[in-house]
C-alpha cells in the first residue's frame, strides 16, 4: 500500500466518534460497572467473613481472585484507552500518522492484548470453578457430574488461552498475518458462545436441584409451599444468567452492527463481559444473605445443604430444633418427619424408609 493510501486508510480511521466518544464512553460504563462491583465484592467479603466453616474457604478465595483480576482488568483498560486517545488525538489534530501506524503493531500494545485476554478467560476459569463446585456439592458429590462439568470448562476455556494467543500473535505482523487473526476472531466468538451456554445450564442445574429438593420436603413432610425456597432459586437462575445474557448482548451488537471491526460501536462492550463474570457469581451470594434466613445462604452455597445423596430428612426430633441454619427442615416436628419409634425415616431415591 503506498503511503498516501495509508494515511488516507489512517485519517479515514480517527474520527470524532472513535478519538472522544468510544474511551470516554468506554471507560465511564468500566467505572460504572466497577463501581458497583466493589461495593457488592465488599458486602460478599463481610458475609463470608461472619461464617467462619472452614468449607466457604473455597468460595472466599474464588471471590477475592476474581475481584483482584477485576482490578487489573480496570487498570489495563484505562491504561489502554487513555494511551490510544492520546495518540489517536495527535495524530488527528497534526496530521502525523507515523506515531499511530507505529502504535498499533508495536509490542507494548501486543503485549497488552495479551495480558487483557488472558486476564478475561482466567476470570472465567475462576467463575466456572466456583458454579461447578456449588452444582456438585448440591447434586450430592457426584464424581461423573464433576468429571463431566471439568472436561467442559477445561474444553471451552482451552479455546479462549489459543485464540488470545492467536491474536496477539496476528498482531505482530497484519499484512501477513491475516489468516491467523481471522481464526483468533473465530475461536473468540465461538467461545464467547460456549461460555453463555454453558454458564446458562450450571444456572438452571443449580436453581432447578434447590427446587427439587424443597418441593420433595414438602411433598413428605406435608407442608404448605415456602416462598424462601423461590426466592433462592429465582435469585440464582437471575443473578447466574447475567454475565450468559451480557455475553449474548454483546456479542450480537459485534456481529450485528460491526462485524469487520471498523470502530463503528460507540462503546466498548468487552470490559463490560469481562467484569460481569466475576460480579454475577459475588451477586448470588449477596443476594440470598440480604433478605434470606442464615440457612438460605448455606443452601445456595452448598454449604451443608445435603449430607449425603438424596437424603433430607435424617435428624431426630430434638435435632429439628437446633439453632437455625443446621436443617431444611428446621421447626418440623417428629410427628411431620415421619419419626417412628424416636428413629427418622430417609428420603431415598423418592421413597421414605
Amino acid at each position: 500500500m503506498a503511503s498516501g493510501d495509508h494515511d488516507q486508510t489512517l485519517s479515514e480511521f480517527l474520527t470524532a466518534q472513535q478519538v472522544v466518544i468510544l474511551p470516554i464512553a468506554t471507560l465511564s460504563a468500566i467505572f460504572l460497572v466497577y463501581g458497583v462491583y466493589a461495593i457488592i465484592f465488599g458486602l460478599c467479603i463481610q458475609i463470608l467473613h461472619r461464617r467462619k466453616q472452614s468449607q466457604l474457604g473455597l468460595y472466599r478465595i474464588c471471590t477475592i481472585v476474581l475481584f483482584i483480576l477485576a482490578s487489573i482488568r480496570v487498570v489495563l483498560d484505562t491504561y489502554g484507552y487513555t494511551r490510544q486517545a492520546i495518540i489517536d488525538f495527535l495524530a488527528a489534530k497534526t496530521r502525523d500518522y507515523e506515531p499511530l501506524d507505529n502504535y498499533l503493531g508495536d509490542d507494548g500494545q501486543i503485549t497488552w492484548l495479551s495480558i487483557v485476554n488472558n486476564v478475561a478467560v482466567c476470570m472465567n476459569v475462576v467463575a466456572d470453578l466456583m458454579l461447578i463446585h456449588r452444582c456438585y456439592i448440591l447434586w450430592g458429590s457426584r464424581r461423573v457430574l464433576l468429571y463431566t462439568l471439568g472436561a467442559v470448562t477445561i474444553a471451552i476455556n482451552c479455546i479462549g488461552f489459543v485464540g488470545a494467543i492467536l491474536e496477539s500473535y496476528a498482531l505482530g505482523d497484519p499484512s501477513t498475518r491475516r489468516p491467523f487473526h481471522v481464526t483468533a476472531d473465530r475461536m473468540s466468538t465461538g467461545w464467547l458462545i460456549a461460555i453463555a451456554v454453558f454458564n446458562s445450564l450450571l444456572s438452571l442445574l443449580t436453581g432447578g436441584r434447590i427446587w427439587w429438593i424443597s418441593r420433595e420436603a414438602r411433598r413428605y413432610m406435608g407442608r404448605p409451599g415456602s416462598t424462601r425456597y423461590k426466592a433462592i432459586v429465582s435469585a440464582i437462575i437471575e443473578s447466574g444468567t447475567l454475565y450468559p445474557a451480557t455475553l449474548i448482548i454483546t456479542t450480537a451488537i459485534y456481529l450485528t452492527w460491526d462485524p469487520e471491526a471498523h470502530g463503528s460501536i460507540p462503546v466498548d462492550l468487552g470490559p463490560i463481559s469481562c467484569l460481569m463474570s466475576g460480579l454475577a457469581p459475588t451477586l448470588v451470594i449477596v443476594r440470598v444473605a440480604y433478605g434470606k434466613s442464615v440457612d438460605s445462604v448455606q443452601q445456595v452455597m452448598s454449604i451443608h445443604f445435603l449430607d449425603q445423596e438424596a437424603h433430607i430428612a435424617t435428624t431426630t426430633d430434638s435435632s429439628l430444633n437446633r439453632r437455625p441454619g443446621n436443617n431444611i427442615l428446621e421447626g418440623v416436628s417428629a410427628r411431620e418427619a415421619n419419626l417412628e419409634d424416636g428413629k427418622p425415616k430417609e428420603l431415598v431415591d423418592g421413597r421414605m424408609v
